[in-house]
């Protein structure tokens, strides 16, 4: 009798396992995914590209080194906010959202200086580009569906006005929330 009733609990326990491994999250974030990585790409080819003018004298080396290790950081960037989109972590998703503007920001700041600076036209990105990857990430990781898949267990829902505010530093939960308090 208490084999059995043993038995049943492990079986009950297996498939609850079974059914968390199925859960991802939302699909969307599949795509959010996907921008990420395509973000990477596109720095990776324009690191490439600026690798031709690494042999430059004088203050176009300086340029295209730094512009180079610009293009190094964005990349890891992406790359670091792709990984965390299947986080289940508040931090993971404001990594992810901070990671897009920065890559919106910094695709923008990059492509004014380098027509301003008289630099190739290979090694520029449109910031509309960087846009049509960017903003779509960011617009899917504010989805309420979303939001939910980050938020700790047993939590209460915040608004979204939180949410933006924690990318900023601002905690979202305090750690009396996290407390269990017994009767």
């Amino acid at each position: 009798m208490l084999v059995k009733a043993a038995e049943d609990k492990i079986n009950e326990i297996n498939r609850r396992l079974e059914l968390r491994k199925e859960f991802k999250g939302p699909k969307v974030l599949l795509m959010a995914e996907l921008f990420l990585v395509m973000a990477a790409g596109l720095y990776l080819l324009k690191m490439i590209l600026v690798s031709g003018d690494l042999s430059a004298q004088g203050d176009d080396r300086i340029l295209s080194l730094l512009m180079f290790g610009v293009n190094i950081l964005m990349m890891i960037l992406a790359m670091h906010a792709a990984f965390g989109v299947s986080s289940k972590r508040i931090s993971s998703w404001c990594t992810v959202v901070r990671n897009c503007g920065l890559l919106f920001i910094m695709s923008t700041l990059t492509y004014f200086t380098q027509i301003r600076l008289d630099m190739g036209a290979d090694v520029t990105f449109d910031p509309i580009l960087a846009g049509i990857i960017a903003i779509p990430v960011i617009i899917i990781m504010l989805l309420p569906s979303v939001r939910e898949f980050y938020m700790p267990p047993m939590a209460e829902k915040k608004p979204l006005v939180n949410w933006i505010l924690c990318l900023f530093g601002i905690g979202m939960y305090s750690s009396d929330e996290y407390e269990l308090k017994y009767d």
